[in-house]
């Protein structure tokens, strides 16, 4: 009988995360300048993956409020269905300011459209990670009310799409600077290996913030912002040096690119984003663990 009841109780979160799943690819169909379900049905690949990133990442920060959670059944199915909306309602502002900050010299959902896959390919990784940054924001118990602890993983998600945001900002700058030319441009052109290096980037990112702010929230929100703030910003300056470091190692033994084309390379963008990946996890356990 216990059985049962648990193969209910687990089935009742995946029925509730379809449904929520539902109303976001609803919404996001009205809010899209093009129908990805008939681009796929004609073997679409950029659609298809523009949409499985965020699927992905959406379903990602739902499972957030079963993360450390010790509380009822009755309970978390509650905080389940609210933080299912939170991620949704997140999600969708989340379309548009990627396409205001990241790529903001591109219309995105034209490209991917077209077919750019390289778009397609920073902008699923970029609801990934996101979907990190907001489960990261939902996990974990505290004293807090229900109330309370929504508005507080609402507020989290907040500061978590925003932080990405200013992340790739200043790597846009920083590219700009180093490389004269912006790489936005190159992703605009379809360039999959630029478009890989910066989804890689924000995918780390999140991994590294991902500890940083996931756990219990007893403090106060105050309280809670600087613990994020001090365990984010050394993870981030940890990965920082380390893909600095790994460019170098590459640049000696491959070779530079030459000004104006770095990043056709894909062979470099892979190891970079397994070189940025595994950095992240080990960094982000780190400070979770410190």
């Amino acid at each position: 009988m216990k059985n049962l009841l648990d193969l209910l109780q687990l089935g009742a979160y995946t029925v509730i995360g379809v449904l929520i799943l539902a109303v976001y690819m609803g919404i996001h169909d009205l809010i899209t300048s093009h129908n990805d379900r008939e681009l796929m049905k004609d073997g679409k690949v950029a659609p298809a993956l523009n949409r499985g990133g965020a699927y992905f990442g959406l379903f990602l920060a739902m499972t957030g409020s079963l993360v450390m959670s010790k509380a009822s059944f009755e309970d978390n199915l509650r905080m389940f269905v609210a933080d299912g909306v939170i991620a949704v309602v997140v999600f969708l502002l989340a379309h548009f300011l990627i396409d205001l900050v990241v790529l903001r010299r591109v219309n995105n959902q034209d490209e991917v459209g077209r077919g750019n896959l390289a778009v397609a390919i920073l902008e699923a990784l970029t609801y990934i990670g996101l979907g990190l940054l907001i489960g990261a924001a939902f996990s974990g118990d505290g004293d807090q009310s229900f109330w309370a602890g929504v508005g507080n993983a609402a507020a989290f998600s907040g500061i978590g799409l925003a932080t990405l945001m200013v992340i790739y900002m200043v790597y846009d700058a920083a590219w700009k600077a180093v490389y004269k030319f912006w790489i936005d441009k190159a992703i605009a052109a379809d360039n999959r290996a630029a478009a890989l290096d910066a989804g890689s980037l924000l995918l780390s990112m999140s991994i590294v913030l991902w500890f940083a702010i996931a756990g219990d929230h007893e403090d106060s929100f105050g309280q809670d912002f600087q613990s994020f703030a001090d365990a984010g910003i050394k993870g981030v300056v940890i990965l920082t040096v380390v893909r600095v470091l790994a460019l170098l190692i590459l640049a000696i033994g491959v070779g530079r690119s030459s000004r104006g084309t770095h990043h056709r390379n894909m062979a470099k963008s892979l190891v970079l984003a397994g070189v940025s990946l595994g950095a992240a996890s080990v960094t982000g356990l780190a400070i979770f663990f410190a």
